[in-house]
């Protein structure tokens, strides 16, 4: 992970790294638009003064949250209890603190420490201060500080698990343990604590069922399933925000977005359609019943949960943040794991982020198995910008990569309608014998341009209305369907029923 910087020379040095997150600041900003900005400019004005005054360094403010840095662990923590003192009553912020090395490279400011402090502080709640270990071992004899533990939690790449500490003082909460659901999780014994256990008489046999157990032998791969309430609900995958500040990469969150849905949808999971998702992509975090009456996400596409994501760089690898939250009241259920590729490899990081969530929608012994597979990026860049009947463009698209399949059933759309006999020709046999590793909406538009172009005309609304229960709230879709049953069946009264 990195931020803007522009206050140091390129080094590497050891820093108290504080990060800060309002709470539940997009439904803040959904419900009362100027009120959260008054709220942010508020938090901005006591959090330069703070850290002003405690000899930190401000890094980067991003809307609801900060980085920055102090020269030491107690100046940090400091900070941070007074900036809580002073706000807590009016704005739910969380606070979250790691002694590590961070790199300064020109611009950028980037490093384990970073990372770390990142996930210490997603841990928290609003009013919480939380600390590592290695700022608990600077400051636990200064009696102006009361740290409680919290537990051990394993961080993604990080070595060990890490005690993490909250802020005790008088006034400040601590979290529960249900209620840290943030970038990290509580670990378990270690193989050899267990082995420790045993030497103390617990017994060989308690022993083995443990390491079993341990080693992930005796766990049901339903252990990370959603709850059945949320898979059996309406989803929508937003576009990953990018966040690299490269716009050769802007793409890439348009892909993850599309093949992660694609994905679920292969599982028969509700989804709304990416081409929903875009064009309504300005009312992601309205929620119902908000004051000015705006209609909401959820009320548009019918999605009951969101997934969002974004992406960063990190040297040469790209970093992608996801995490799930109610498209009906802005709650957060749960972040996913950061996921992690090198940026000459796009298509595999988007392959394993599209297997890692169907992992968290259907358990492996429920027998899916992933047929589609994610196109070259660069291929995708270009089909991404093509209309629906260009077959020039679409052709560019398989030019760079020839197996792309969506590009293969947009090709056939067009050159059908185009009446482009020699192009539609010379693609249905790779299409038919590749059918299985379409995506669902694929093979729907497949069979609609084959039977539509053979006169199969109610098997070709067969599938338009296969297309339309994939998502009954796309706006597209209702219009070919109902069109299509009208002009297609001469049924007038159902098209109109459709609408």
């Amino acid at each position: 992970m990195y931020f803007e910087y522009a206050y140091f020379m390129p080094t590497t040095r050891l820093a108290a790294i504080m990060f800060t997150d309002i709470v539940g600041y997009t439904a803040m900003m959904q419900k009362n638009r100027e009120s959260a900005m008054a709220t942010v400019k508020e938090f901005e004005g006591v959090l330069k003064n703070q850290i002003t005054s405690h000899d930190g360094k401000l890094l980067q403010t991003y809307g609801d949250g900060s980085l920055s840095i102090f020269e030491s662990a107690s100046a940090a923590v400091n900070c941070a209890k007074s900036i809580q003192e002073k706000i807590r009553v009016k704005i739910p912020l969380r606070i979250g603190i790691h002694l590590g090395e961070i790199t300064i490279d020109g611009k950028h400011t980037f490093g384990d420490g970073v990372n770390i402090a990142s996930r210490v502080e997603s841990m928290g709640i609003a009013g919480a201060v939380l600390v590592s270990d290695s700022i608990r071992q600077q400051v636990k004899n200064n009696p102006e500080f009361q740290l409680e533990s919290l537990g051990k939690f394993a961080f993604k790449n990080v070595a060990e698990p890490m005690t993490v500490y909250g802020l005790a003082n008088e006034g400040f909460v601590l979290p529960k343990p249900e209620q840290m659901k943030g970038k990290g999780k509580r670990a378990s014994l270690s193989a050899r604590s267990l082995v420790k256990l045993a030497s103390l008489g617990f017994g060989a046999m308690l022993l083995g069922a443990v390491l079993v157990w341990q080693l992930g032998l005796g766990i049901s791969s339903e252990g990370r399933l959603l709850s059945k309430d949320i898979r059996e609900a309406k989803v929508a995958v937003n576009v990953f925000e990018n966040f690299t500040g490269d716009d050769d990469l802007e793409a890439l969150g348009y892909m993850a977005s599309e093949w992660i849905s694609s994905g679920l949808r292969e599982l028969q999971i509700r989804t709304v359609s990416n081409e929903t998702v875009r064009k309504n992509k300005e009312s992601i975090g309205i929620l119902p019943d908000n004051p000015k009456n705006i209609p909401s996400f959820a009320e548009i596409t019918g999605a009951e949960y969101l997934v969002t994501g974004s992406y960063f760089l990190k040297g040469d690898s790209i970093v992608l943040n996801t995490s799930l939250s109610s498209a009906i009241d802005g709650e957060e259920i749960t972040t996913f794991d950061d996921l992690r590729g090198h940026k000459d490899h796009k298509e595999k990081l988007i392959q394993e982020a599209l297997d890692y969530m169907m992992g968290y929608w259907a358990a492996r012994k429920d027998g899916y198995e992933r047929k589609i597979t994610p196109p070259k990026y660069e291929a995708y860049k270009v089909f991404m910008d093509c209309l629906p009947l260009d077959t020039d463009c679409i052709l560019k698209a398989l030019a760079l990569d020839p197996s792309f399949l969506s590009a293969r059933v947009g090709l056939l759309n067009a050159a059908a309608y185009e009446g482009k006999d020699s192009i539609y020709n010379s693609n249905i046999a790779f299409v038919k014998e590749n059918l299985s590793k379409t995506t669902v909406r694929d093979r729907f538009s497949y069979d609609w341009t084959s039977n539509a172009r053979a006169n199969n005309y109610k098997v070709a609304v067969q599938a338009m209305k296969g297309m339309y229960e994939l998502d009954r709230d796309d706006p597209d879709v209702i219009h070919y369907y109902a069109s299509a049953t009208l002009y297609a069946l001469n049924k007038p009264q159902l098209a109109v029923e459709i609408y």
